[in-house]
């Protein structure tokens, strides 16, 4: 039975569980939404997105771009990228890159597309 309210989906399919002992009802809801993320998970393996033609385009643009890039790490999350006498540094853990592009409209710019290249 479908509802708009997870707490009565939640109650109907825990209503047996309810009878136990709070030990098991706890184990059973821990399966329960196990089992459930495990299906979502998977369902979302298969769903897939596409891009506007523009913002593939950018995308495309970036990563040709990318491929004259130089890439040196400084630790595990923060790169230099030299980009003909520039450098730029790009923190994957903050989503960051010094260009400013990556993080004004969320694009993946060369310069973090290079980095991601060099971890492979």
């Amino acid at each position: 039975m479908k509802t708009s309210n997870i707490a009565e989906c939640i109650n109907g399919k825990l209503k047996l569980a309810r009878k136990l002992p709070i030990i098991k009802f706890l184990e059973q809801a821990r399966k329960l939404f196990g089992k459930w993320n495990c299906k979502n998970r998977e369902r979302e393996s298969y769903a897939s997105t596409s891009l506007s033609r523009r913002f593939e385009g950018i995308l495309q643009l970036n990563t040709s771009k990318s491929s004259r890039l130089k890439v040196s790490a400084s630790s595990i999350d923060v790169y230099s990228v030299y980009d003909d006498g520039r450098k730029y540094i790009v923190c994957l853990d903050r989503r960051t890159c010094t260009c400013g592009r990556f993080q004004l409209d969320e694009i993946t710019c060369e310069h973090t597309i290079a980095v991601l290249k060099s971890k492979h």
